[in-house]
């Protein structure tokens, strides 16, 4: 084995912790996507409301439309998360 695949893998000193960091850093970008899928879904949601209100009903199609896009955004981040169990409940 040459030193340099000895080093590459978990068998290094660091290899745990460059694998715990990896593991945190997902974890913490993907919360990130999920915070902000959230937010442009309440947005989208006061908008439809808006348009509800207003008997628009081309802008209620066009945010409801968006509301599913942003559904679909929120359920394939849980899915790449782990945490569609969470999602359903």
């Amino acid at each position: 084995m040459s030193k340099t695949m000895y080093l590459s893998g978990a068998q290094d000193p660091f290899g745990l912790s460059r694998k715990r960091v990896d593991h945190f850093l997902t974890n913490l970008y993907g919360s990130f996507l999920m915070a902000e899928a959230m937010e442009k879904h309440e947005k989208l949601q006061d908008e439809f409301i808006e348009a509800f209100l207003n008997q628009d009903a081309v802008l209620m199609q066009k945010k409801q439309s968006q509301i599913a896009e942003c559904d679909a955004s929120i359920e394939i981040t849980g899915m790449l998360l782990g945490i569609t169990n969470e999602l359903d409940s």
